[in-house]
């Protein structure tokens, strides 16, 4: 809350009760339903995106010429392509740090390395209104080619390089729609600028 701020009677939290799976889509994700009771007693259900697992690590890499590397991927949801930084969940059943996550990631799916990678600030939710769930968001320099990309069959998409102030000017351009590339973008500006990387 800024400092100064007020909170009245009204902007109390709920009172949480239970939390129950009602669909389960698989990789984690279902559908729960929360009960809840407001800060005036009224009883109520929510229903929710359940993401059950581990925090997912994305990661906003960089070659040693500046260039951004990004993945334009065909996205259900959009029914369009989009473009994304590298990412995903540790492995099922294998002990993996957000950073390892990160790193092997970004191979699997770009087919390069990382470098240096530097955690930001902070573990964005991905929607705070239906989604109970954070990411780790990393920057990574010094990115070099490893060897082709490791896809599933079903994923349709290419790695893209482009030049950092490009990569800019289409985030504020609205070119870049996914949320978690642009909140990522925003979170990096203050290491770019840092390590004297030079935006326009």
């Amino acid at each position: 809350i800024p400092k100064g701020a007020m909170m009245s009677e009204d902007m109390k939290p709920p009172i949480v009760g239970s939390t129950k799976i009602i669909f389960d889509a698989g990789y984690g994700r279902c559908i729960a339903n929360r009960a809840l009771t407001s800060p005036r007693g009224v009883n109520y259900d929510y229903k929710i995106w359940w993401h059950s697992g581990q925090p997912p690590s994305i990661v906003f890499p960089l070659t040693t010429d500046r260039m951004a590397i990004v993945i334009r991927e065909f996205r259900h949801a959009m029914a369009d392509f989009s473009y994304e930084f590298p990412g995903g969940l540790p492995d099922v059943g294998k002990p993996e740090l957000p950073e390892e996550t990160g790193r092997r990631e970004l191979r699997e799916e770009t087919g390069y390395s990382a470098g240096r990678m530097i955690r930001l600030a902070c573990d964005p939710w991905v929607d705070t209104q239906s989604i109970n769930m954070r990411y780790h968001p990393f920057l990574a320099f010094d990115c070099t080619f490893a060897g082709p990309p490791i896809r599933e069959e079903t994923e349709i998409a290419e790695t893209v390089l482009v030049p950092l102030e490009e990569w800019y000017e289409m985030v504020f351009a609205g070119q870049v729609v996914s949320n978690c590339a642009i909140s990522h973008s925003l979170l990096a500006l203050p290491h770019l600028l840092k390590e004297k990387l030079k935006l326009r």
